[in-house]
């Protein structure tokens, strides 16, 4: 049996974690029956939680033109620790180990790597590996999601990178942004530097109301001159783009900006977010820019509210009223418009509706019916995919 393939940048974090914890003073298990799974020091000023979730996703596809091959699968793994040390020092190590269960070469991705310093009041600061500030649904959890996989114009945003990052929380609207490098990990030597912001409000905010309002934007100048945007019809069980730029070459810098907002009043909610791409070339290459956008509503049936982080501006954890769990239902229509001058990568739109049983605080039933109208190159092919996935985490 194959090994999982570690190296010094990946294991060293854990193992200084694991000395940390060790020299952590009288240090006592939390008694069974609490939600989590944690060991923390008498005075509390050092905690460490252990992180894990699991997603299996199966469907079905309706092709049209292009083979889409349906993939039962194992759609991520992870497990990680979280925790405090002195009070002040917060970390998270994630690890994705989702490869190992579809056969492909066993190897753990690492995605979350960092610690910040939060020992002055209102601020956050982070170094490490973590997502860059950019877009509500990027920064809200997959856990959290409405829908099984984020909408298209997720093309554009700038992910998990090598960074630094400050961030501020004011009365009612947070501020963030950071320096950040390459990525940990395979296919990462090209992706260059860039920096990233992202600032929202919620001028209202309580149980039961929310409007949030946000803003990004994101810079990168790869090393290699080039990029790619491209997207999945908004499943994760076949790896088919229907739309793509391919590779553009002689390219100096791409930037993306963004604007986002929701509305929830009680059981209803309202999302959307826009992008904008702008991509910058030389040696006579003109240059190009691209577009995308989401909007959704949803409707908890047994009457929940989805559950908002003011500090984050993201939604969090939704905990069922009843003992049979909560419902939720939701429509979205999501585009990407990838055509722009000589480039050709298509354009597509889609529309999804979504079912989620939220059976406990820790597991979650979802279905997806998505009909998909793309067009690339005169050429259109309409898609349909019903897919379904049973989570769990903890």
């Amino acid at each position: 049996m194959k090994s999982l393939k570690w190296n010094h940048l990946t294991h060293a974090p854990l193992l200084a974690l694991g000395i940390l914890v060790m020299s952590a003073p009288r240090a006592e298990v939390i008694e069974p029956g609490s939600d989590r799974l944690e060991i923390k020091s008498e005075d509390g000023a050092n905690r460490l939680r252990l992180l894990g979730r699991l997603f299996y996703d199966v469907g079905d596809f309706n092709e049209d033109v292009t083979k889409l091959d349906a993939n039962n699968q194992v759609e991520s793994a992870r497990l990680g620790l979280s925790g405090t040390v002195a009070h002040d020092f917060n970390f998270l190590l994630q690890y994705e180990l989702a490869n190992a269960f579809r056969g492909d070469a066993p190897q753990a991705e690492l995605k979350d790597a960092w610690i910040a310093y939060s020992g002055l009041k209102s601020w956050d600061f982070r170094i490490g590996q973590f997502q860059e500030p950019f877009s509500l649904e990027e920064l809200t959890s997959s856990r959290y999601i409405t829908f099984m996989e984020r909408a298209l114009p997720n093309a554009f945003v700038p992910g998990y990178h090598l960074g630094a990052s400050v961030s501020y929380q004011g009365k009612g609207w947070q501020a963030s942004g950071g320096y950040f490098d390459r990525s940990i990990g395979p296919g990462s030597d090209d992706e260059g530097w860039g920096y990233a912001a992202r600032v929202t409000a919620a001028p209202i905010h309580s149980k039961k109301r929310l409007l949030h309002l946000g803003a990004s934007a994101a810079y990168r100048n790869p090393d290699d001159d080039t990029v790619r945007f491209r997207a999945r019809p908004e499943t994760g069980l076949t790896d088919e783009r229907l739309v793509s730029t391919g590779t553009l070459t002689r390219v100096e810098d791409h930037t993306t900006e963004g604007i986002e907002a929701a509305w929830v009043h009680g059981p209803f909610s309202l999302q959307a977010e826009y992008m904008m791409n702008q991509v910058e070339r030389s040696s006579g290459r003109d240059d190009v820019s691209f577009e995308g956008g989401y909007v959704y509503a949803s409707w908890f049936i047994t009457g929940e509210s989805r559950a908002y982080s003011e500090k984050r501006g993201v939604f969090s954890r939704i905990k069922p009223k009843k003992r049979y769990g909560a419902v939720e239902v939701a429509l979205r229509y999501s585009m990407l418009d990838l055509n722009d001058g000589t480039v050709e990568g298509g354009t597509e739109r889609n529309w999804t509706l979504g079912g989620n049983w939220y059976i406990n605080k820790s597991m979650r039933l979802m279905t997806n019916a998505i009909w998909v109208n793309s067009t690339r190159r005169g050429v259109e092919d309409d898609p349909s995919i019903l897919q379904a996935r049973l989570q769990y985490d903890f």
